[in-house]
């Protein structure tokens, strides 16, 4: 049975299987047999779940995630675009605040962009290497809602916008 359509790195994956009801022998036989992707998920999530919860089958991978919060997809139809950002365009302020909290995930959930030229996301390791870093701006752990940009203060006639996965 298919599971729902998400996004995965970026790519649709329509044919998820969230299934992961093989056996330990059939899991030894994945390799050889498995023609594509999708059908060799259907092993790796059955050994993960044997990993988690040993033999009891009344489990399924995914419930320890879900209980801790982590949510390993991200479910299609949570994508805004063309969101402006909140903040003074004045040549002076370098940051502002998007209207939602959004998914922050190794910079692969939010896209900013100023007049239509995609900024790069510095690495935490090195903010030299990019246009703007993400914060939370009520405090750690409160969720991701403001970008900081490094380069350049927009003026006036700057269009600044961003596409994001709104947080769960």
């Amino acid at each position: 049975m298919a599971g729902p359509t998400r996004i995965r790195h970026r790519r649709v994956r329509v044919a998820d299987d969230l299934s992961d009801s093989k056996t330990p022998s059939q899991i030894q036989l994945a390799l050889p047999s498995s023609i594509t992707d999708e059908e060799l998920q259907v092993f790796y999530l059955s050994r993960l779940r044997e990993v988690i919860f040993g033999s009891d089958y009344s489990k399924n991978w995914y419930d320890d995630f879900q209980a801790l919060g982590i949510l390993p997809l991200v479910a299609l139809g949570q994508r805004k675009t063309g969101i402006p950002f909140s903040g003074s365009l004045d040549g002076v302020n370098r940051q502002f605040l998007l209207p939602d909290r959004f998914v922050h995930a190794n910079g692969l959930s939010l896209d900013v962009f100023h007049n239509g030229r995609r900024l790069v996301e510095a690495p935490t390791s090195d903010p030299r290497l990019g246009d703007f870093v993400c914060l939370e701006s009520a405090g750690v752990g409160t969720g991701f809602d403001t970008i900081l940009l490094l380069r350049f203060a927009p003026s006036s006639r700057s269009v600044l916008v961003a596409d994001y996965q709104v947080a769960p």
